[in-house]
């Protein structure tokens, strides 16, 4: 018997909160889990529409594989983290240049890239939305919360 669409619904349905807190346990990111879980469904339903569906094994294997991409996408955006970091601190730095530096460091990466494309690009409002794939209204909404994230880690440096 083929996987339906009714079928397939039902079967999302049966297995999407497992295999959601499969991921999140791995990954302690649950917008990253929830994508994940559904590129893992996406999978499925592509692998398997003219054939049964999958166990929950089956399930799990592919999230760990899918896991294990956001792993190696990860070590690669803190490789290139630290080599950016390392070609704009200059080679006598000030102390402003220090506390930026810091500040970028403890920033989630989604706060640090917009700061960098806004000050250190000077990317326009739509440049921006073209990088990271989003609106121009989505782009001064992240923008105006890495400043406040940047704002607070300054506090504390400060402190």
């Amino acid at each position: 018997m083929s996987a339906t669409e009714a079928d397939f619904a039902d079967y999302f349905r049966q297995h999407h909160p497992d295999v959601v807190r499969f991921v999140v346990r791995r990954i302690n990111d649950r917008e990253v889990a929830m994508e994940i879980a559904s590129d893992v469904f996406r999978i499925t339903w592509r692998a398997h529409r003219e054939r049964e569906l999958p166990d929950r094994g089956w399930l799990f294997a592919t999230a760990r594989n899918l896991i294990g991409n956001e792993y190696r996408r990860r070590k690669r955006v803190r490789a290139l983290v630290e080599k950016a970091a390392a070609s704009v601190i200059p080679d006598n730095p000030t102390d402003d240049d220090g506390r930026i530096a810091a500040v970028l460091a403890r920033l989630p990466e989604r706060h640090a890239e917009v700061l960098r494309l806004a000050y250190w690009d000077e990317l326009s409002g739509e440049e921006m939305a073209t990088v990271l794939g989003c609106s121009t209204n989505a782009v001064w909404i992240r923008l105006t919360r890495a400043r406040s994230a940047a704002q607070k880690i300054l506090e504390v440096l400060d402190a």
